[in-house]
């Protein structure tokens, strides 16, 4: 469904929470902060970034380290499961609320990965968090009109650049908007991985409640009704 424009061709008169940059930026942001957390204390794996655990996981396979290779499998094949889980989701779930529904489980998984035992195995963390961010980048999929990945930044680093070089030569500033969109993800997600690697180094995994804080942000963006009923637009169909 087209979201609804003004008659100038201008920005939204409004979306709806889930579609709202602010929630993006503050996604974007948890995303940094717990790649830093899983990566800097539980094993050097990602829990976002899967084409680095695919290579890592092939590269220490072919060299013979297979006890190592394995946990950047373990990290692929839950992200699989979280993608086809948050898929599910739309079945049982109504459009609206699902969206609340993934970021509270999202916060409360936060809290439960704090209180794994220090000497559990680091599957235990990454398998949790790969899963809680496929789960993430499947639903919030739509800023506005513009899709952004708020998990990782290969796509939103290549949007950034195409948009503002097209904006700038063909004067659109519509192209140029959505570039800054791209743009300002990016930014929020690099300095949530600064962040938490600064927390992790000062904390260790306290980072978990700091990164707690802007999730509980992105619940009560979503649990809030804005003023004025229903916005305009809609998510894009999943």
């Amino acid at each position: 469904m087209e979201p609804e424009r003004k008659p100038n061709g201008g920005a939204l008169r409004g979306v709806r929470p889930w579609n709202s940059l602010h929630v993006f930026l503050a996604l974007a942001l948890v995303g940094g902060m717990l790649e830093a957390f899983t990566y800097l204390l539980h094993g050097g794996v990602f829990c976002n970034a899967q084409t680095g655990n695919l290579v890592l996981f092939l590269f220490r396979l072919v060299e013979g380290e297979t006890a190592e290779a394995l946990p950047h499998l373990y990290a692929v094949l839950s992200f699989a499961a979280g993608v086809c889980f948050s898929a599910f989701l739309p079945w049982v779930i109504r459009s609206g609320a699902r969206y609340p529904v993934v970021a509270g489980a999202e916060l409360l998984c936060f809290v439960a990965i704090f209180f794994i035992p220090d000497g559990a195995p680091d599957w235990c963390t990454y398998v949790v968090a790969s899963f809680l961010f496929a789960v993430q980048y499947n639903t919030f999929t739509d800023c506005g009109d513009v899709t952004v990945s708020t998990t990782f930044c290969s796509n939103n680093i290549r949007q950034t650049i195409v948009l503002a070089m097209g904006g700038l030569r063909g004067h659109d500033r519509r192209k140029l908007k959505k570039s800054a969109v791209y743009g300002g993800v990016i930014l929020a997600f690099a300095a949530g991985a600064a962040v938490g690697a600064l927390i992790v180094r000062w904390a260790g995994k306290y980072v978990l409640f700091f990164s707690a804080v802007p999730m509980l942000f992105v619940l009560v963006c979503l649990l809030v009704r804005p003023r004025g009923g229903e916005p305009s637009s809609a998510p894009s169909a999943q």
